[in-house]
């Protein structure tokens, strides 16, 4: 019993030495490199580094533990690669992982070093752990020369502005939907910059969800952002939207740049016209009209004769004891039956035929806007909610909204506003 304490004690010391003598200086080795660069880089400028591993000896289990990169934000690039190559003829197993690390603050920033845990196999089957560390290294980071609120140091930029339609030739009561597209290569995705506010004048429009998507490349993360707007005149015959300007900095050529998207013009089509003219180079002829018998009107006027007495005192019960105006007996008039656009809009919304009960309720609300029934402020807050979910069936690509449910809304909406 005693003999076997012994030899156990002498296991002990002899198997820690053998792991030691078994591992030469070049059989294992951990490092991280930076990419090389001839300039400082500036807080939130992205810094690649590879952590590159080389193993002469089989291994069995490995556990990469990553330190904590203090006063860096990151992102890893993909999963770990792992490929044999030959050095000096001598075939070895390597491991890359790439990173994208973010300096928050400026100073001298430390990557404190990775440990790669190790089970490693002898050729004689013996087992044993080891733990792989690689040596720290620090960076210089200098202070962003720009605001930190607009302050974007981009490796590529690319701004792509798309129309689902010419917006200076819409019909009547359409809408376009604008798609701005901005892709940037090597920044972190929530500092991505927000959707812009877009504004302009003589024109209605609606802003829509942003959308994110994020690739990991070896060269960095891809990150494309997508805006989109629906856009209309509001009142009169035509409006524009502003420019749209995006700065950044370029980190390749370092130095301030800035993309901006022109000013659009948005009209329906033809409305620029002067009354009684089309597109052509000629006005259009007025035509003559050849003078008709009026014999035949005495026969009819007896037919609606009953039905002129009829009108002539409905129009006694509206207005009291007094004739009315035209224009109160029309007002009074639609307000039994409603206005043309009133009737259109219902039959679309039966018909279910979303594009024609837009149409209308637009043209509805534009003809509410001339009469002054409410503000043009008003109308945004109170109908922009209502038509979002019925424009991301027409103009994007959401699910379509219930008509029905839609025209209940607008009908709610527009009495609470006409009160």
């Amino acid at each position: 019993m005693v003999i076997f304490r012994v030899l156990l004690l002498m296991l002990a010391f002899v198997l820690p030495a053998h792991a030691e003598m078994a591992i030469a200086p070049d059989d294992l080795r951990l490092r991280i490199e930076v990419e090389p660069r001839s300039n400082t880089p500036y807080t939130g400028e992205m810094i690649l580094i590879r952590i590159r591993g080389t193993y002469k000896i089989p291994i069995t289990l490995e556990n990469m533990k990553q330190p904590p990169l203090d006063g860096f934000g990151w992102m890893q690039l993909g999963p770990d690669r792992w490929f044999h190559s030959r050095e000096r003829g001598q075939k070895v197993l390597e491991l890359e992982r790439i990173m994208a690390l973010f300096p928050e603050r400026a100073g001298t920033l430390t990557i404190a070093p990775f440990t790669h845990e190790l089970t490693l196999s002898e050729p004689d089957g013996t087992r044993f752990t080891h733990a792989l560390e690689s040596e720290p290294v620090e960076i210089e980071i200098a202070e962003a020369p720009g605001p930190p609120e607009t302050w974007l140091p981009v490796r590529k930029i690319r701004v792509e502005d798309r129309w689902s339609n010419a917006p200076e030739q819409l019909a009547p009561g359409a809408a376009a939907l604008r798609l701005v597209t901005v892709t940037i290569n090597g920044v972190q995705p929530e500092t991505m910059p927000p959707m812009p506010e877009m504004t302009g004048a003589g024109v209605f429009i609606l802003s829509h969800p942003e959308r994110r998507l994020t690739e990991l490349r070896a060269t960095g993360p891809i990150t494309r952002v997508f805006w989109r707007w629906s856009i209309r005149p509001d009142r009169g015959r035509s409006g524009y939207v502003d420019p749209l300007t995006f700065p950044y900095y370029d980190a390749e050529d370092r130095e301030p740049r800035s993309i901006t998207l022109s000013a659009q013009k948005v009209a329906y089509a033809g409305t620029d016209l002067p009354l009684g003219e089309h597109s052509g180079k000629n006005p259009a002829p007025v035509a003559q009209v050849a003078p008709r018998s009026t014999a035949h009107i005495a026969s009819a006027l007896i037919t609606v004769a009953p039905i002129a007495g009829f009108l002539g005192g409905l129009v006694l019960l509206l207005s009291g004891t007094r004739l009315a105006s035209r224009d109160t007996f029309r007002r009074k008039w639609q307000s039994l039956i409603g206005t043309p656009d009133e009737r259109a809009f219902r039959r679309s919304t039966r018909a279910d035929h979303a594009a024609a009960a837009r149409h209308h309720a637009c043209r509805i609300i534009d003809a509410d806007l001339s009469a002054a029934l409410y503000s043009a402020v008003e109308a945004d807050n109170i109908y922009t909610p209502l038509f979002a979910p019925l424009d991301a069936g027409l103009y994007g690509k959401g699910e379509n909204a219930r008509l029905s449910d839609f025209a209940k809304a607008f009908k709610a909406a527009r009495r609470t506003l006409r009160r």
